[in-house]
Parts: structure tokens; C-alpha cells; sequence
């Protein structure tokens, strides 16, 4: 079955008034979880590469910018490297949120515009990007607030255009996808990294890993955990009790959390030749959350080194197919190119 049969757009089941609703809601919750994170410091998603310390009483799911670093770094880099191929390339973050992604391009030389429907997150990435120190190599930066499934882009106008974890939000993907078809330069490259849906094989092994990983709770709680899982569908990893503690940056409450999922892929090769296509993620990320948010013991002590070595095993795990990777990392240029290449 194709991706894109699992998925419909929210755009085509409610009205235009339920939409514009939907999508303030959407910018507030962004805006208001990003600015109670930074009365506690630097979250990642304003800057990945702040050394400012970052913490608050009840840590969020993506607070941990070590974290982001083992798990994201990878993809991250890879990014970096085919950008390098463009300096001083104007470029256009799709979904910048509160601009950690456009900042590092701009760091890079790259002259960049991030686009959001946040204004309370695109006035966090203007205040912070006014105070960041900038070096000669440093392009240029911009923000503006947008909403993407109504874009409208200039033909040919940017060199690079990237999106980070933003796609799956986007109501009429397809009407955004067109329209970054339409703005990219022929010679141009789209690189996205997004969420595209976990699997039921993500669930065995992350069962499997959290009875075998030593924690704070006693083994016979987590094999009656695991068998109620499997038996009633309850959650292994943050209960529902759980989720209420966390601050609100989790995206439990964001009107277009996962709107999009596998159909990312179809989506984006519908309009583009994929050129490079790599997963990851299949169990670390909440595995890590669940040591992470246990009293102190061995496994939270050893956090980052446990999360390296699961990391590296289920990266094995995908490349023999027997785990799905819930993070795609594309690189993609234009079919036409590619055609008048051969």
C-alpha cells in the first residue's frame, strides 16, 4: 500500500474557519512552549550549539541538547557538508520554528530566510539571533512568519531550501512541495530530515530494551508493563500521568502533530529525485526518556553511553530490516535536472 493511502490532509476535512483556528492554535502552543523553555536557558531547538546551561524542574522530551547531538548529529552534519556545496547560497528553512537550523546555515555563510507559522517562535528566533556573536564567515539572516500550506514562492529563487522536522506538520503538503519544486534553482538541492511514523517492529525491540537495560524499576514491573502493552495497548514510556508533568513542548497538544507521516516520502518523490535516503531512530529516543526520567541509578548515570550503544545497535537493526527507522534524512533535486543531466 502507498504511504500516501494512510494519510489524507486535514485541509480536506474541515472548513476554512476550523483551519485558521486550528492553525492559531498551532503558532500559540509553539510560541508559549518555547518561551516558558527559555526562562531555564538555551533549549536546543534556539540554538544546538549553545554552552549555556539548560534546565528546568521536569525536563521536556527534547531538552537534552547532548541528546540531540548523538541522535541528530549524524543527520546534522550531513546537512552542513552538502550546504557547503553552495556558499553564500541563498537559502530558504522551511519550518524553522524558533530558528536553531537556520541559524547553524547562516553560521555555515549561507544567506537564509526561516519561514514559520509561530510569530511567538519567530519572535524568539529574531531576539536570539540578534544576540548571537558572528564571525566574518557568518551570511545573513531573516525570519518570517508564514503559514507553508499557503506559500507562494518566486520561481527560482533559492539555491538550498531545507526542512527539519517540519513537514509532518504541514496541512496541504502537496501544495507546499509544489511550490519548493517551483522556488528551487535548477542546479538546487532540497534536503529534509522528519518524523515519519513509528512501527510495530519499533515496539518489540524497544519492549525488549527496556527489560534488558537495567533501570530503577523492578523487573517484574516492566514484564507487567510489557504484557499490558501488548495485551491493552498502554503505554511502556510516559503514561498519560506521565505526559501531564512534562512541560508543553512535548507536541501532545499541537493541532497538527503528525498530519503527515510515510507519506512524506511518496510526497517528496513525487516532485523530486530522491538522491540519498537514510533512516534512524527506532528505540533509542524513548528509551532514553525513560532513563532519563527515573531516579538516579546505573542506567541514568550511564545515560549517554547507553543511548550510543543503542543508537549504534538499532542502526544495525534497520540496515538488516528487521527495525524501522521513525526519522528519514532526503536529499532531493529536481526531476527535470535529472533528465536533461542524462
Amino acid at each position: 500500500m502507498p504511504h500516501t493511502e494512510k494519510y489524507s490532509s486535514i485541509a480536506e476535512k474541515i472548513d476554512q474557519a476550523s483551519y485558521d483556528l486550528l492553525l492559531k492554535e498551532e503558532g500559540q502552543f509553539w510560541g508559549e512552549s518555547t518561551l516558558d523553555a527559555m526562562a531555564h536557558g538555551i533549549p536546543p531547538w534556539v540554538d544546538i550549539c549553545s554552552t549555556d546551561g539548560f534546565s528546568r524542574p521536569v525536563p521536556g522530551a527534547w531538552d537534552d541538547h547532548q541528546m540531540h547531538h548523538v541522535l541528530f548529529g549524524e543527520s546534522l552534519a550531513f546537512f552542513l557538508t552538502e550546504v557547503n556545496r553552495y556558499r553564500s547560497a541563498h537559502t530558504l528553512d522551511l519550518g524553522c520554528g524558533a530558528g536553531w537550523l537556520s541559524l547553524e546555515l547562516a553560521r555555515a555563510g549561507l544567506h537564509v530566510t526561516g519561514m514559520d507559522v509561530s510569530e511567538g517562535q519567530i519572535d524568539t528566533a529574531r531576539r536570539y539571533a540578534a544576540s548571537v556573536e558572528r564571525t566574518s564567515a557568518f551570511g545573513s539572516l531573516q525570519y518570517t512568519v508564514a503559514d507553508l500550506s499557503r506559500l507562494a514562492l518566486e520561481p527560482n529563487s533559492y539555491d538550498v531550501i531545507t526542512a527539519w522536522g517540519a513537514l509532518h506538520h504541514i496541512a496541504d503538503l502537496d501544495h507546499l512541495l509544489r511550490q519548493v519544486d517551483r522556488a528551487l534553482k535548477p542546479e538546487g538541492v532540497f534536503l529534509v530530515y522528519d518524523d515519519i511514523d513509528w512501527d510495530t517492529r519499533n515496539h518489540v525491540w524497544l519492549g525488549l530494551a527496556y527489560v534488558l537495560i537495567p533501570g530503577h524499576e523492578p523487573i517484574g514491573q516492566r514484564l507487567k508493563k510489557i504484557y499490558r502493552r501488548f495485551m491493552y495497548g498502554e503505554k511502556i514510556i510516559l503514561s498519560a500521568s506521565e505526559r501531564k508533568r512534562l512541560p508543553r513542548d512535548t507536541g501532545a497538544d499541537s493541532p497538527f502533530e503528525m498530519v503527515h507521516g510515510e507519506d512524506i516520502l511518496d510526497l517528496v518523490g513525487k516532485y523530486f529525485h530522491v538522491t540519498h535516503l537514510k533512516t534512524s531512530v527506532a528505540m533509542s529516543l524513548p528509551m532514553f526518556l525513560q532513563i532519563s526520567k527515573g531516579p538516579d541509578c546505573w542506567a541514568r548515570r550511564h545515560r549517554y553511553r547507553i543511548l550510543d550503544v543503542l543508537k549504534r545497535i538499532e542502526d544495525a537493526l534497520i540496515r538488516l530490516g528487521i527495525a524501522k527507522g521513525s526519522m528519514a534524512l532526503l536529499k532531493s533535486v529536481k526531476k527535470d535536472v535529472l533528465s536533461i543531466s542524462r
